[in-house]
């Protein structure tokens, strides 16, 4: 729970009257935090059927086996979603799919809306490890190629946040080491950790409010 408030409730101000898309939900975990934080209003598409089984129950009716782009199809012109969630998707992609993934999004995204995008870290050497660690990692995203990433699709990137995740007290240690590289190198990320959090707006298009 702590998790998934740092990196994505907080991040990009959710409140339980919104409603929440995923894509690549997997096996359902952030959708029951979803259902556990009173959000009424969300869906979860995979085009893998086969993770329905591993869906939680109180989760298990908002999933919808479709890609992305048959989903998008589907509800252009239907509804918008205020927040849209891609967490460890991006990377499986090539940067051709992503640019369209992102692009297609704004006919689902409401005005104003925030996407949440979870990706490994590129600009940082514990990141790397987990972006080369597999052969279906396919893009490498730093924060800089994130704002290039916002701006090629239409949106505003506007923060990066660090993953929290491990024991505290291992947290703590790595903080500290992180504050210590911070000093060393002439060039340095922006965001040390493995993985890195972007939050993107969908701004305001002429006439909307």
């Amino acid at each position: 729970m702590r998790q998934y408030d740092h990196e994505f409730w907080n991040a990009t101000g959710c409140r339980p009257g919104m409603s929440v898309l995923e894509v690549g939900c997997g096996t359902g975990q952030f959708l029951a935090y979803l259902a556990a934080k009173g959000v009424d209003d969300f869906v979860g598409i995979d085009p893998d059927g086969g993770v329905r089984v591993a869906i939680p129950e109180v989760a298990a009716s908002r999933f919808v086996e479709n890609d992305l782009a048959a989903f998008v199809a589907e509800n252009t012109g239907r509804r918008r979603f205020d927040r849209v969630v891609l967490f460890d998707v991006l990377e499986h992609l090539s940067l051709e799919q992503g640019i369209a993934a992102l692009e297609s999004l704004h006919a689902i995204v409401a005005d104003g809306g925030r996407l949440a995008i979870r990706v490994p870290n590129g600009g940082s050497p514990w990141g790397l490890h987990i972006q080369h660690s597999t052969i279906d990692h396919v893009t490498v995203y730093t924060t800089d190629k994130l704002i290039e990433l916002a701006r090629l699709t239409g949106y505003d990137c506007l923060h990066f946040l660090p993953q929290r995740i491990g024991p505290p007290v291992r947290r703590t240690l790595q903080a500290v080491l992180h504050a210590v590289l911070d000093r060393v190198p002439v060039q340095r990320p922006e965001v040390w950790t493995a993985n890195v959090i972007a939050v993107f707006a969908r701004p305001h298009e002429p006439g909307e409010r």
